[in-house]
């Protein structure tokens, strides 16, 4: 009696399966990408940020800059001419501090921190640390939160970094971010304010208007 001959191919598919035998050469639960490193070109992969990371902070001249609350701003992959090993560009925000850090961190075999300066705080880009942390500050103020009148927990705060060029503004030399509060699905009305991180101050209080 004649098989067919999809039949055939249907048993071996089905042997493959039930004796797990790998297909296209690689171990069970491992994919080309997880086993491949990363072309010179590739964006950062999740191993080389925590590295990159982890470096930076470990330096005693990098920690003393930052302090223990310093969040990382963002991590990027860093193209330099004429060099083969890959590089890392790291920014820090200092909540604190009107100032943030850059490093630039050499990765491959022989990782080092080849740059670390203090950069102005309006160079450093927000971060969602920085959100919770200018909601905490405008929480902690009480004048505020009476003209609130309504329970912080039900609210999520949104915001807006604030640049100005005026020199004798708070926000020239602070870090100051415009709060917007939203309840569900609807944003509060008369609730916006200015918090200041730097002086861990609320600015301006519009939930009295």
């Amino acid at each position: 009696m004649n098989t067919p001959k999809f039949c055939i191919a249907l048993t071996l598919a089905c042997t493959a399966i039930l004796t797990g035998a790998p297909a296209h050469g690689f171990a069970p639960n491992q994919s080309a990408s997880e086993t491949a490193p990363p072309d010179d070109l590739d964006p950062l992969t999740s191993e080389e940020k925590v590295e990159a990371e982890r470096l930076v902070r470990a330096d005693p001249r990098a920690a003393k800059l930052l302090g223990e609350r310093a969040t990382l701003a963002s991590i990027e992959f860093l193209a330099i001419k004429n060099r083969t090993v890959r590089h890392a560009d790291l920014l820090f925000a200092v909540p604190e501090m009107a100032f943030g850090a850059r490093a630039i961190v050499q990765l491959g075999a022989s990782p080092s921190i080849v740059e670390f300066t203090r950069i102005d705080a309006r160079s450093v880009p927000m971060t969602q640390a920085d959100v919770e942390e200018a909601w905490n500050v405008a929480r902690a103020d009480k004048a505020y939160m009476r003209g609130l009148g309504r329970s912080p927990e039900r609210l999520t705060p949104e915001a807006l970094r604030i640049y100005t060029e005026d020199r004798s503004d708070p926000c020239y030399h602070g870090r100051c971010f415009y709060l917007i509060l939203r309840d569900g699905d609807y944003y509060v009305s008369n609730a916006s304010v200015i918090v200041d991180l730097a002086t861990k101050r609320v600015l301006l209080d519009r939930s009295a208007k």
